[in-house]
């Protein structure tokens, strides 16, 4: 094989790309019990080189040891009703900037309160 020399004049020009993402885990609506765990799912592919961060009502969520990012999936360790209601995102960045960040469809936690009345259990929706 033989290869011919560029003019000088042509650049050689090499483009890189990267698949959209999009989402193959979304958060979805859950039906919980007041003061039980959660995990509200996210994923994205292409998978490398992404960084994920949640939203509650439109503003980022703070790491602490009740609610916490675990991977990219949001977990609640004792769901309250005060703390956690509201509209649920996962934002999924690539970190080269290749791809524009999306935004998942958003989720809610619907909390039930338990009461106890003699030995029967019953659950109540709470809907603030």
């Amino acid at each position: 094989m033989k290869f011919l020399p560029l003019p000088q004049t042509m650049a050689m020009c090499v483009v890189y790309c990267r698949d959209e993402l999009y989402f193959t885990k979304s958060p979805k609506d859950v039906t919980v019990v007041l003061g039980q765990a959660i995990t509200i799912p996210c994923e994205v592919i292409p998978s490398e080189g992404i960084k994920y961060y949640w939203e509650l009502n439109g503003s980022k969520i703070t790491n602490t040891t009740r609610r916490y990012q675990q991977g990219s999936n949001l977990h609640i360790t004792r769901v309250d009703r005060e703390r956690d209601s509201g509209q649920f995102t996962c934002i999924a960045e690539d970190t080269t900037g290749q791809s524009t960040p999306i935004t998942s469809s958003p989720a809610s936690v619907n909390i039930q309160c338990e009461y106890i009345f003699g030995l029967s259990t019953r659950k109540f929706d709470y809907r603030p």
